[in-house]
């Protein structure tokens, strides 16, 4: 395999891998709103509702 040919390989798996992490970010952004729309539909005020959230983000590991 030529240098050419390993650097598109290796170009193409970073590309798959980069597409994979940006749907998982997105479908844990969408489960943090998810999270904290919840938190205000039971009536906890938005900005209580926000500080709690970024907490789970943060104890998640993923600020």
């Amino acid at each position: 395999m030529s240098d050419e040919e390993k650097r598109k390989r290796e170009n193409e798996k970073w590309l798959h891998h980069k597409c994979q992490m940006e749907a998982e970010l997105k479908e844990y952004a969408e489960n943090v709103g998810n999270f904290y729309n919840h938190l205000v539909g039971m009536g906890i005020p938005p900005d209580h509702a926000c500080a709690i959230t970024s907490s789970k983000v943060h104890a998640e590991g993923r600020d």
